[in-house]
């Protein structure tokens, strides 16, 4: 972690235990700081280089809320048709015998670890699918998908959710 935030985490963290606490003295503060100090020392942050901001200018700016927001529509879009879709498999009990579930590889474009959680995250919040493990290589994301039976349309809206993902965060 760079110098200067250790700092102002620490200071942040003390000033959320005494409001934990409800109790705004120097004494508690000061034993903020020395829980803050114990749990960064037995938890310690992990640190991942990122060599360019997400966005640099005001232009930059209106492209990366762009691109937000078009993810986000996306993946509303997404979630409702799922949501239809799972209703209708817990309506129509004869459905579930043509599913095919099982888990599906996606290859993974992106390598960093926003990206590849923010994916994930998106694709578990999706109703019938489930993102199952990321190989340590990066290469690959596991999905338990509740109809595998159809690979490529299955990993229509992941491909799509990770090419979002990487505008948004490049």
């Amino acid at each position: 972690m760079k110098r200067v935030l250790r700092p102002v985490l620490l200071v942040a963290l003390a000033v959320l235990w005494m409001g934990l606490q409800g109790t705004f003295t120097f004494g508690e503060f000061v034993w903020g700081l020395l829980m803050a100090l114990i749990v960064l020392a037995l938890f310690p942050l992990p640190v991942e280089p990122h060599d360019r901001p997400v966005f640099r200018g005001v232009g930059d700016l209106g492209r990366w809320l762009w691109a937000l927001v078009k993810l986000l529509g996306y993946f509303s879009y997404e979630l409702v048709k799922a949501d239809i879709q799972v209703a209708l498999m817990a309506l129509r009990p004869r459905i579930k015998e043509r599913l095919t579930p099982g888990i599906i590889g996606m290859r993974l474009t992106g390598k960093s670890s926003g990206q590849i959680s923010l994916l994930a995250a998106l694709i578990t919040l999706t109703p019938g699918t489930i993102s199952i493990e990321c190989s340590a290589d990066r290469e690959w994301l596991y999905i338990h998908c509740i109809d595998a039976s159809d690979e490529e349309g299955a990993l229509a809206a992941p491909r799509q959710f990770e090419q979002m993902i990487m505008e948004v965060l490049r």
